[in-house]
């Protein structure tokens, strides 16, 4: 049998009718050498055909087994990455008629504008002005533009900033900088042995802080926990900063599930409304951001708008991993990702948000 000319023969048999299907050669051009046109249609047929039974296999195991599986857990942290091709490929295969093709890229394309097409139609948000303003800000360890952090931070103009990878030197001058804006604040800076500051956490506060509860998960994840009173309604706010599955101890993505466990076993506990606010390290495609938002609402979701993204700020593409979630007895009136990062490898994330007369005890 005569060998395929881009697959082995094994291979001919399945995927030549689809890098062939748009153009129908006769005997002469079938002996003479492939036209760059022809050549390229092929290419892009067998890139296109590659990519899309990917990530559907990826889809049907993520269907079957959750994240069960590690390599799913991992993926799941680029997933809204590796969609995005697929909005340009689509197209493209339709203009070149490479029909079957299209039909392999059509469900990638389906899901993505199922899971993010609302966040780019106008929406309708609460009305009013904010009750309160919070910013989320992971200033990345170890980050000496301390200056540009300061500015960040006072442009935004939050009431309460929430801050992840604190450490004694952001402590020492960020507390001199900002006491004039913040007099209320906490501070749980920490290095750990390998001079890292992943779970140091900060909070600077226009409101007088009460009940604070610091704590570490497995010593991957962590959070700081306070109380406000704002306009004589009692508010509880989580600082937190989750467990990075891809940096996990031993190379185990469990770790961050892990750190979400405890997380929700604390907030089943929590009487007044809640927000709960931090660096996750984890796309809203995963398990464990349906685990979240299971219990607590995504406000960006609620009243953003865009993909979001959040990290890393030195690309224009990335993932959106640092979120702000309420639950009932606050609604959020509009949410918006920074256009500064103040150096750090993260965007902050601002939401203003109400709060209702009547507290309402957030779902066990």
């Amino acid at each position: 049998m005569r060998p395929s000319f881009f697959l082995p023969s094994v291979l001919s048999g399945t995927l030549n009718p689809l890098l062939t299907e748009s153009t129908q050669p006769t005997q002469a051009t079938q002996s003479s050498v492939l036209s760059p046109q022809s050549f390229f249609s092929r290419l892009l047929s067998l890139c296109c055909v590659i990519y899309a039974l990917g990530l559907i296999v990826y889809g049907l195991l993520r269907l079957l087994t959750g994240d069960t599986l590690n390599l799913i857990r991992i993926l799941d942290s680029f997933a809204q990455l590796l969609m995005l091709p697929a909005l340009v490929l689509l197209p493209l295969t339709l203009l070149l008629r490479l029909w079957r093709v299209a039909v392999l890229l059509t469900p990638i394309v389906i899901a993505c504008v199922v899971l993010y097409g609302g966040l780019f139609l106008p929406r309708v948000a609460a009305q009013g002005d904010p009750d309160l303003t919070i910013l989320t800000y992971n200033i990345h360890g170890g980050n000496p533009a301390f200056d540009a952090i300061t500015q960040t931070i006072r442009s935004a103009d939050a009431d309460v900033v929430v801050i992840q990878e604190f450490w004694p030197n952001a402590q020492r001058v960020l507390s001199q900088d900002l006491a004039q804006d913040y007099p209320y604040t906490l501070f749980h800076p920490h290095i750990d042995a390998n001079l890292t500051s992943r779970l140091g956490l900060a909070v600077f506060s226009r409101y007088p802080l009460l009940n604070d509860r610091y704590a570490i998960y497995s010593m991957e994840s962590s959070k700081v926990s306070f109380q406000i009173d704002v306009n004589g309604r009692r508010v509880t706010i989580y600082d937190v900063h989750l467990a990075n599955p891809l940096l996990a101890a031993d190379f185990d993505p469990k770790a961050h599930g892990e750190g979400i466990t405890g997380l929700l076993d604390l907030l089943a506990h929590e009487s007044t409304p809640l927000i709960v606010a931090g660096d996750f390290n984890m796309t809203d495609i995963s398990v464990d951001y349906g685990r979240m938002s299971a219990k607590l609402t995504d406000s960006f979701r609620e009243s953003g708008s865009g993909f979001g993204f959040t990290f890393p700020s030195w690309s224009p593409l990335g993932a959106r991993i640092d979120y702000v979630f309420h639950s009932s007895g606050v609604r959020s009136i509009k949410t918006e990702v920074l256009s500064s990062s103040g150096n750090s490898d993260h965007y902050p994330v601002r939401a203003e948000l109400m709060i209702d007369q009547v507290a309402v005890t957030p779902s066990p």
